[in-house]
């Protein structure tokens, strides 16, 4: 988590990550993040990060969780039962 309450996931989903984590590049694990980022798609990032357990509840200091800052706020990792009862319309 940086000085702003940022996680890798809020930074892997938002659209702007490339310029933004040159700022900190050399921070612990934010060149991977960025290099990944960089050579493949955003899904990818952050697929990892929820299937390593990245907790998607935190919020960063502007009361925002990943999923609002505009790159993944539509990904859900597994379906949820409303939406599979209820369908796609």
């Amino acid at each position: 988590m940086d000085d702003l309450g940022n996680t890798p996931l809020h930074y892997a989903a938002r659209p702007r990550l490339i310029e933004e984590m040159e700022k900190k590049k050399g921070s612990s694990g934010f060149d991977f993040l960025l290099m990944r980022r960089y050579y493949e798609d955003q899904d990818a990032v952050i697929k990892l990060l929820i299937k390593k357990k990245a907790d998607q509840e935190l919020k960063n200091k502007d009361g925002k969780t990943w999923r609002e800052l505009g790159g993944g706020f539509w990904y859900l990792p597994e379906p949820t039962p409303s939406v599979v009862e209820s369908g796609s319309k």
